[in-house]
């Protein structure tokens, strides 16, 4: 996952993936406000594309959840 606000790049564990989006687990200091835009991509394939995202929910000290942004 990278935040493009601050291009930083961090890896961190998937807990639910769907057409629409999905469920990154992590630290409480990685979790992005509501709103903001990331850009994921899985490691479980090759050549994976790197997709945008919206953070439309937060779980503390659990992870957040993605929506896919339209291509």
């Amino acid at each position: 996952m990278t935040v493009p606000a601050s291009a930083e790049a961090v890896v961190v564990d998937m807990r639910d993936f769907s057409e629409t989006g999905l469920f990154l687990l992590c630290a409480n200091e990685l979790i992005p406000p509501i709103g903001a835009l990331v850009e994921v991509q899985t490691t479980e394939f090759d050549d994976a594309p790197i997709q945008t995202a919206i953070v439309v929910r937060v779980e503390p000290d659990v992870g957040f959840g993605l929506e896919f942004a339209p291509r």
